[in-house]
């Protein structure tokens, strides 16, 4: 990040630095997400249609929200420009090869996503791995683009350890961690096959009529309300499961012990237990899914 900082500090003034400021106040990381949607720079322009779930938090009226983006996406490709932005990719090329070649040497076996899907019971287009080298370490985010059988995933990672820098020139990117791997690639996937069915107006409602069940997590301020909370456990209980289903007990283990301070995670494996155990009355989780959310009343009364 200091070599980033240092690369790019004499454009802290830029227009687009100050219009990411602004944006992220309204859609905090979701500012990274606008480049999934938009025509490689320095073009301007998309290649596909921003999701309603940012444009609405951009602004409620949808064309003042259009308008914002569009600005916005306009100033990030003038600083392409100005900033000299190829100039800096050719210089840390090499560094960026070796991020990509540590994460491709410890992704999940070939059976990760036939598991994943099949666990899930629906499919995606494609599953990519976004690596941020320049950025703060243990990092991450999912996030989803498309609809149906049309999705295309996509993980987007900073390094998982800290870095060996000398001068000028990254040693070590800090991607070589085959464990932080695949938990991210479980995690940051798994998000997508459970965030846009409880994001569904009804179904967020739902589970806010729980959100006196809120708990606080240690050492995890960043989850404050109770919709993040049910999401972060019900993809955190399917890590543990699904390394059960790729006969992984040891790293099933691991996940329970790496969570032991989330409330209510037994509760979560339990009910994703029944759900494996009931494929043929629920084909996929989003079938099972009304009937996590009725198991919190059990919590309501569980000391």
């Amino acid at each position: 990040m200091r070599i980033n900082y240092n690369a790019f500090r004499r454009y802290a003034n830029h227009p687009a630095i100050t219009g990411t400021k602004a944006l992220s106040d309204k859609i905090g990381t979701g500012v990274y997400l606008l480049g999934l949607y938009a025509r490689p720079l320095p073009a301007t322009g998309w290649q596909s249609s921003v999701s309603p779930l940012l444009l609405t938090a951009v602004h409620s009226n949808p064309d003042s929200a259009k308008y914002i983006v569009n600005a916005y996406m306009a100033q990030v490709a003038r600083f392409y420009r100005d900033a000299h932005i190829p100039r800096f990719l050719a210089q840390q090329g090499r560094m960026y090869q070796k991020a990509i070649g540590q994460v491709s040497r410890n992704r999940p076996s070939v059976a990760f996503i036939p598991t994943m899907e099949e666990y899930y019971g629906s499919r995606k287009q494609a599953y990519t791995i976004v690596v941020m080298p320049f950025f703060i370490t243990q990092w991450g985010m999912g996030w989803q683009t498309g609809e149906g059988q049309a999705a295309r995933l996509f993980n987007i990672s900073a390094p998982y350890r800290d870095q060996q820098v000398q001068g000028q020139r990254v040693v070590d990117p800090g991607f070589n961690d085959p464990e932080a791997v695949r938990t991210l690639c479980v995690h940051e996937f798994g998000h997508s096959f459970v965030n846009p069915y409880t994001m569904q107006p009804v179904l967020r409602e739902r589970i806010n009529q729980y959100k006196d069940l809120f708990k606080p997590v240690p050492n995890q301020a960043q989850y404050t309300d109770w919709l993040t909370l049910f999401n972060e456990l019900t993809v955190r209980a399917g890590e543990i499961r699904i390394a059960l289903k790729m006969r992984l007990p040891s790293e099933s283990q691991r996940l329970r012990e790496l969570y032991k301070d989330w409330p209510y995670l037994d509760h979560f494996t339990t009910q994703l237990a029944y759900y494996e155990s009931n494929r043929s009355k629920y084909p996929a989780f989003t079938d099972f899914l009304p009937d996590l959310i009725s198991s919190l009343e059990k919590l309501r009364f569980t000391p």
